[in-house]
């Protein structure tokens, strides 16, 4: 299941976070996450299976430059993850498709 994430998601999205920038403490990325989830120009996804969170996607809308592009704002793919377990699934997929919605829907 994909939701968008909440408050609340923001320690179990750090937890799997910490797994691609181990230089990180996971305080500082649950703040990170905590914030992203409260930002109109952000969004994070969450994607849960047997009940626990097993991968993300963060996407936001840039304002600056962005290469490739000629407007602005950008719906823009800050990172993603999923854990190794769950991967070849297609779940990174469903997770980008959730941000190219959520931009979508921004205009």
């Amino acid at each position: 299941m994909i939701k968008k994430a909440v408050f609340g998601d923001a320690a179990d999205i750090a937890r799997l976070a910490q797994k691609m920038w181990s230089d990180s403490t996971l305080e500082d990325l649950v703040k990170d996450f905590e914030n992203a989830v409260e930002q109109k120009q952000s969004a994070v996804f969450v994607l849960t299976e047997d009940n626990r969170a097993v991968g993300f996607a963060q996407c936001q809308l840039r304002n600056d430059y962005v290469e490739g592009t000629t407007g602005s704002p950008v719906g823009y793919l800050e990172e993603i993850y999923v854990e190794p377990d769950y991967r070849h699934r297609g779940f990174a997929k469903e997770l980008l498709k959730k941000c190219e919605e959520w931009a979508k829907e921004k205009g």
